[in-house]
């Protein structure tokens, strides 16, 4: 296989006296085979091409780099520059760090400080020496961040371990509403929101959004108290008649303080109100358990007010407790306010409340509806009853009562490992089934058995049994199962549309289980518990039917399986496995084989795939899979490979499931040579973004035009198109010939080579086995002072710099003159003088006895620091100007002196003694 590299080429680069870089320089050399390039970058650093113009942090070059992260640039393939600090400094606004920032960086060759120690030691990958055991080194103290940016931000870009698990799983709730939208007057509208937000594990946000009054959600955006946007989701609905959910993936660790401080908005933009139609504030929040009903309050004119309600359902004592919160409900500055809470049927009142709160404390009404007869359990699990909160004096907000949802799915695996018979018998039958509750209290379901050795006499749906062993039967399902014509499997799929409340509130605490009984198990032979699993943007719980894994007839195990997997756009494959009947969770991994083989868990034989987990939790785990290759996928779409785990239940042994899964990544993954370019499915331009030809390209982002340029390479720069000529590298052969379809001469012993090609993505060209070119570097242009070719052996890049002469001189005394230029010189008198007076124009005369430097013209006798423009101010050179001709000499410096750390050195322009 071909093994392609993203080479990060030498980009002039240039170094002031006091050690800071000023120009810009490609960063990062990356290689590996093709499935490790396609999403192999590391945590700090991801594919630009990949990255939307919101995502916040630097990009440089063809990298992009979180807010805050320090790194070394590589200046030369493979070899990173240790004595060079960059780091991604934050743009900092009325306290909030803007999307974008910029690199900075910092020479600190001649900032070392002098060990302590007698023998220090330089460590691989450092710049400056230690000593031995010293825990932090002088580059792990380097911050480049101004003085600006506050002790917060530095703070919360480095979220400590146990600040970081107190993180996860975070919840909070935000009531949105007309008023709060930023715009010059107040939005007077009918339209509710409620959007709870969650942190994952991976330090993501996952919402889920319930509204009233909206047409068509668009995007939902996240916003500084100005309005200024920093997060954006573009909204879809799955579910007509659930809430909309979805996860932003790539949200910066250093934005969950200011969440948590309240220093953010939550839009929610529609088709009318691009800048938004409802918003509100984020809080924490502090509901101690889950809600079994919920309401949106609206109001019956457009006042731009609303609120939300809350209400658990007491599964003993048959009563609600609910919380109101509300928003503009009140219009009066009276420091006390009276409010009316009812729930109604039509115009009959069932439940009625009086609350007394002060209004400057709280916006929130809690009370309890007691004991609730059989009807008025019905009605509110059936969302026949509304509930209305009226202000003494002020306004009204009401709305239909309905049992609180998900975007996810309630899945139950079933196996013999969960059954309540004793002893317990090892079967090699499974089976699972998917629920979904509805709306209007209805809950669908399917359910499919698979292995099963005797006829299915009854499936039923059960709470938790007793103390005693009884078994409660809330429903049975068997009426619904339809039965192979070949087998005893089957399955069942129907709608459960007489529920009450307390079927609800058990549905949603996880306290339901689904039976399954045969002919030789007349009690029950499968049974497994109905969980919630949370919503993911790329599995689909309700349409994509799972892979059951259950194990082989002749080692039956005791354990059942479910998973689901989907590869996106970007060829990740996404993961959802649950299992049942689990006696042991300490080692559990998952591979992906060719054909099954029951010793490849102890020597991963035909393991096309491992998939080590870690995070099994009760039996669950998901994720998704970076580094999928072509063989796999093109396996996955034949259908000739397994997913195969090592398990221990009622017996040891392996459950399997046979994967087909169709898709086209084995096809898009094995032409690895040019990836997609100028193709996004964004169709807004951003401010740095080029529109070139029809198509939108990101900043930074190289590519060929298609019109009149074969030979010519285009880049997006800060929103300008910049194209550069190709520039042909000077070849040893004198009888150069030229191929056609390329851009620069060669030698005719490359043409006897192989048809292999190499794919440079600089330039995004192909290039034959042994040419040699000059590599375009984004979005300055070609550089001459490195060289690349085509090996035609292993058909990878290799990139050198071209060899530079060795320097006499000190390291304070070596300049590069011109940006173009590859080597340094040393700056002694008579040569900086030489290369000063040759920037004086032969056939331009001045007066005056006047000097000419570049576009300056310094007057006779005076005195001046050159100015160069790779250095900029070289303030230990003093030029003069006497009678029309430049003399330069570097101060003079008297007897060296031990280096101080940085700071504390007096004179810089003088080299000192390490």
């Amino acid at each position: 296989m071909t093994s392609l590299l993203t080479i990060c080429v030498f980009l002039q680069m240039a170094v002031n006296v006091d050690g800071s870089v000023r120009d810009r320089f490609l960063l990062q050399n990356h290689e590996g085979s093709p499935k490790d390039r396609f999403e192999g970058l590391s945590s700090e650093e991801v594919d630009y091409k990949n990255m939307h113009h919101n995502y916040p942090g630097c990009n440089l070059g063809s990298s992009f780099y979180k807010l805050g992260v320090k790194f070394n640039p590589t200046l030369i393939p493979g070899e990173p520059s240790v004595c060079i600090i960059c780091q991604c400094v934050p743009n900092i606004k009325k306290g909030i760090a803007q999307h974008f920032g910029k690199v900075t960086c910092k020479n600190i060759r001649n900032l070392c400080p002098v060990p302590e120690c007698d023998s220090p030691v330089l460590r691989k990958g450092k710049c400056c020496k230690s000593c031995p055991g010293e825990v932090e080194t002088f580059e792990d103290r380097i911050n480049l961040l101004p003085e600006n940016v506050s002790k917060g931000f530095d703070n919360a870009i480095n979220l400590g371990d146990k600040l970081r698990q107190k993180v996860i799983n975070r919840k909070y709730v935000a009531l949105l509403v007309g008023r709060n939208v930023i715009s010059r007057r107040p939005l007077l509208t009918r339209a509710v929101a409620v959007v709870h937000l969650q942190v994952t594990a991976n330090m993501g946000l996952r919402f889920s959004i319930k509204y009233e009054g909206l047409k068509n959600p668009e995007k939902l955006l996240l916003t500084d108290k100005k309005g200024k946007i920093l997060l954006e989701k573009q909204l879809q609905t799955r579910y007509p008649d659930k809430e909309m959910c979805g996860e932003w993936e790539n949200v910066p660790e250093y934005y969950l303080p200011y969440l948590h401080k309240g220093m953010f908005l939550l839009v929610l933009t529609t088709s009318s109100f691009e800048n938004g139609e409802v918003a509100g504030k984020p809080e924490v929040d502090k509901s101690l358990q889950k809600s079994t009903f919920t309401s949106i309050l609206v109001s019956p004119n457009q006042y731009g007010i609303g609120g939300y309600a809350e209400m658990s359902y007491g599964i003993r004592s048959k009563s609600v407790e609910y919380t109101v919160k509300f928003d503009g409900l009140y219009n009066t500055k009276r420091r006390k306010q009276e409010y009316f809470v009812t729930i109604e049927k039509r115009t009959q009142i069932l439940h009625k409340q009086m609350k007394r709160i002060r209004r400057r404390k709280n916006n929130k009404l809690r009370g309890t509806w007691l004991a609730l007869n059989k009807k008025s359990r019905k009605l509110i699990a059936k969302a026949r009853l509304r509930m209305r909160v009226t202000s003494k004096g002020g306004a009204t907000i009401f709305g239909t009562i309905k049992p609180s949802g998900t975007c996810g799915a309630y899945v139950g695996v079933l196996s013999s490992g969960e059954s309540l018979l004793y002893p317990q018998v090892a079967l090699s039958s499974a089976g699972y089934a998917v629920l979904n509750l509805h709306d209007n209290g209805q809950i669908s379901y399917n359910i499919d058995l698979k292995g099963m050795t005797s006829r299915v006499t009854y499936i039923t749906l059960e709470s938790l049994p007793t103390k005693t062993g009884r078994r409660t039967i809330i429903y049975n399902l068997n009426g619904q199962f339809r039965r192979n014509s070949s087998s005893y499997d089957g399955t069942a799929s129907g709608v459960i549309k007489n529920i009450r409340a307390k079927n609800i509130a058990l549905l949603l605490a996880g306290r339901l289980f689904i039976n399954v009984a045969t002919e030789r198990k007349s009690s029950q032979s499968l049974r497994g518990r109905i969980e919630s699993i949370e919503h993911s943007d790329y599995i689909n719980y309700a349409n994509d039917v799972p892979f059951l894994m259950t194990s082989l007839p002749t080692s039956p195990t005791g354990v059942g399986g479910v998973a689901w997997l989907v590869p996106d756009r970007k060829c990740r494959l996404h993961y959802q496995i649950i299992l049942s009947g689990l006696q042991d969770y300490s080692s559990l991994n998952a591979l992906l084989v060719g054909e099954f083989d029951s010793t490849a868990t102890q020597k991963n034989k035909n393991a096309i795939y491992t998939l080590v987990i870690h995070n099994f939790i009760n039996g669950m785990a998901r994720g998704v899979i970076n580094d999928i290759s072509h063989r796999v996928y093109r396996s996955l779409d034949a259908g000739t490979s397994h997913l195969q785990m090592g398990v221990t239940g009622i017996r040891k042994g392996e459950i399997l499931a046979n994967l087909s899964i169709p898709n086209s990544c084995w096809n898009i993954l094995h032409d690895q040579t040019e990836p997609t370019s100028g193709i996004h499915d964004e169709d807004t331009l951003g401010r740095a973004d080029c529109k070139d030809d029809g198509r939108i390209y990101r900043n930074d982002e190289s590519w060929i035009p298609s019109k009149n340029s074969t030979c010519r390479t285009c880049s997006c720069k800060n929103g300008n198109v910049i194209c550069h000529q190709v520039i042909c590298p000077k070849l040893s052969c004198n009888n150069q010939v030229r191929v056609d379809g390329e851009c620069c001469p060669t030698c005719p012993e490359t043409l006897t080579q192989d048809n292999g090609t190499c794919y440079y993505p600089g330039d995004k060209r192909h290039y034959r086995a042994g040419t040699v070119w000059h590599p375009y570097i984004p979005p300055t242009g070609y550089s001459t002072c490195v060289t690349c070719t085509c090996d035609k052996n292993t058909l990878e890049v290799r990139c050198n710099r071209l060899p530079c002469p060795v320097l006499n001189c000190s390291e304070d005394s070596k300049v590069r003159v011109h940006r173009s230029d590859c080597c340094q010189v040393c700056t002694d008198r008579n040569i900086l003088s030489e290369i000063i007076q040759t920037t004086v124009s032969p056939t331009e005369k001045l007066g005056n006895n006047e000097c000419r430097v570049g576009k300056r013209v310094y007057k006779n006798k005076s005195r001046f620091h050159p100015v160069l423009s790779s250095h900029g101010i070289l303030k230990c050179i003093i030029c003069k100007c006497k009678n029309g001709r430049i003399q330069c000499k570097r101060r003079t410096c008297k007897k060296k002196r031990l280096c101080k750390e940085g700071p504390t050195r007096q004179n810089k322009c003088c080299s000192c003694v390490r």
